[in-house]
């Protein structure tokens, strides 16, 4: 599990302002504003980082809280359900 590595979807762009990511899904005319953890989750992919190494990433930034990898599994998993990204196999 820690070598999962995530794929943005052909068919979404994104733009950073300020602290916050701005994600637009082209096709369905949909976007969507991420938080400055839900930024730092999204530059991780952008960086083709695995899931692991978005973990740690995440823990430097903000502590080693232990829901940190449940957090970041569950933003990955509703990423994935909204098809914004994919597993990148």
């Amino acid at each position: 599990m820690n070598d999962i590595r995530y794929k943005i979807a052909e068919n979404v762009v994104w733009e950073r302002v300020s602290d916050e990511m701005i994600v637009f899904k082209l096709d369905a005319g949909r976007y969507y504003r991420f938080n400055h953890s839900g930024l730092q989750v999204w530059q991780g992919i952008i960086d083709n980082l695995s899931r692991q190494k978005i973990i740690q990433k995440m823990q430097r930034e903000f502590g080693h809280d232990k829901n940190i990898e449940q957090d970041v599994d569950k933003f990955t998993a509703e990423l994935i359900k909204e098809k914004l990204i994919y597993l990148n196999e």
